[in-house]
């Protein structure tokens, strides 16, 4: 491609001489009509001052042209402008970051609880009448303070106390707090202490502690506090349904490890679970078989009124227990049972296995034991039940077959019954028809710890067939001495 040449390339020096002397030439020619026509464009280039002033001004006001000065202020103006502007947007994004930031650092110092207390929450622990001993409790922990909600025994109120504690309160601070409000009784030598659990079982703190870490407690949202020390599931109301994980390691080979159960509330007075397909039909099969070979009249613990009476009197079925040491099936189930029921293994006793043949029952009794009924067997007063700090808080029974007539379980005081006048009576009460693999959980301790009278229970009259049973007796106490795991 060819250079493009420079335009400013300078003309022929003589052409622009010949061009001068052309026109100083003609100049001085006189032309009457060049001379006339000249003097006509002067005239038309000149106008009148006025004109040019009016015209001035008008331009400025519309601002056609305006003086040097004026654009340099007018553009400083508005550059002005514009920083300020800069600097505001600025300020209002670092606001906006500072802001984004103490919510994040906020959050990471109280992250969300992992039970918060949403009405969907409360609506699983709370019920309609009171529960001794049992209450709940919500924790709102923020930067500056911590809030505390209280629902004492457990019971729905439009309107709960609450109190307010600066900053994060000591492990002291806040266990006056639950003892002024929630009227919590010290512990003695006959009362457990009381203690703080998550609303899934897991124990938190009890009253003796002396160094809690509050942080943790505190960004729980929900506990629950038992007065009696020991968790128990809240009933809430008849038919409703609770489906909780099972922590347990499993060494079966052939059946599916259990991961949840559900429990169904099917009475409040007393407190009774029943919870479908807890056991695997191997399961079932074991205990039968393995209780077969040992199996033998069953005996009772007498009352001081009933002493001299045979156990036949009361109890006419055949029943033997199975150590866990004899097989690692046993020692599984009662892990899960562990879990079932949130309360440790070492605090049951050895499963006892039970077989109901025609006709034959046990009349409607207690699991625990009353101190004032027991005063002249002190065995059963000293090893037992310490005077009445240690009892049976939760019998977990096991139904190892179907019954074909007759058998169930009954509660003659559900629902604040009176007591019966024949404690042989299978007529009123609520009654629970064996299936086999299904268990259910009743309290024979109240949350507080007091005895609860309503837990009477029987067996009633095998019909026909035969009921294969099994119980787990859960103490409010380590039983090491004659229970599982020993």
């Amino acid at each position: 491609m060819a250079k493009k040449k420079h335009s400013n390339q300078n003309p022929p020096v003589q052409k622009k001489k010949q061009d001068n002397k052309k026109s100083h030439n003609n100049h001085h020619q006189p032309s009457n009509g060049s001379s006339s026509s000249s003097s006509s464009k002067k005239s038309g280039l000149v106008f009148p001052v006025w004109i040019c002033v009016v015209a001035g001004l008008l331009s400025l006001s519309l601002g056609l042209l305006t003086p040097h000065f004026l654009r340099h202020q007018s553009s400083t103006t508005t550059s002005a402008t514009t920083n300020k502007h800069r600097d505001l947007q600025k300020q209002k994004t670092m606001s906006s970051q500072q802001q984004e930031s103490d919510v994040t650092m906020t959050d990471r110092l109280h992250p969300p609880p992992e039970f918060a207390c949403t009405s969907d929450r409360l609506s699983q622990v709370l019920h309609d009448k009171p529960v001794a001993g049992m209450h709940v409790v919500c924790l709102n922990q923020t930067m500056a303070s911590l809030q505390i909600v209280f629902y004492p025994n457990a019971q729905h109120t439009s309107n709960p106390p609450s109190i307010q504690l600066e900053g994060l309160p000591a492990w002291d601070g806040f266990k006056d707090a639950l003892v002024t409000h929630l009227q919590l009784t010290p512990m003695d030598e006959l009362h457990q202490p009381w203690a703080v659990f998550s609303p899934d079982g897991e124990l938190l703190l009890r009253e003796d502690n002396e160094h809690v870490q509050m942080d943790g407690v505190a960004s729980m949202g929900m506990v629950l506090v038992f007065q009696g020390g020991q968790f128990i599931w809240p009933g809430v109301k008849i038919g409703f349904r609770r489906t909780i994980p099972l922590h347990y390691d499993s060494t079966s080979t052939t059946s599916a490890k259990k991961q949840t159960a559900t429990l169904e509330t099917i009475s409040l007075e007393p407190l009774v679970f029943a919870v479908d397909g807890f056991l695997g039909e191997e399961e079932c099969d074991f205990f039968q078989t393995q209780a077969t070979p040992s199996m033998a009249y069953s005996e009772v613990t007498l009352m001081d009124m009933d002493k001299g009476r045979p156990a036949s009197d009361f109890r006419t079925s055949q029943s033997t227990f199975l150590t866990d040491n004899t097989h690692p099936m046993i020692s599984e189930i009662d892990y899960r049972t562990a879990s079932l029921v949130r309360v440790p293994r070492v605090h049951q006793e050895n499963v006892q296995v039970l077989r109901y043949g025609n006709g034959e029952k046990y009349d409607a009794h207690h699991d625990y034991f009353d101190k004032q009924l027991y005063q002249n067997d002190p065995s059963t007063l000293r090893n037992f039940i310490q005077y009445g700090r240690r009892n049976r808080m939760i019998t977990v029974f096991w139904y190892l077959s179907d019954v074909e007539e007759g058998g169930e379980t009954i509660f003659p005081r559900f629902g604040g019954a009176p007591p019966p006048r024949n404690m042989a009576d299978c007529q009123t009460g609520l009654k629970v028809k064996p299936a086999r693999g299904k268990v259910i959980i009743f309290y024979s301790l109240k949350p507080d710890g007091s005895l609860d009278p309503l837990s009477l229970h029987g067996a009633c009259p095998v019909r026909k067939g035969i009921k294969w049973a099994a119980n787990k007796w859960v103490w409010n106490l380590p039983i090491p001495e004659f229970g599982s795991g020993r």
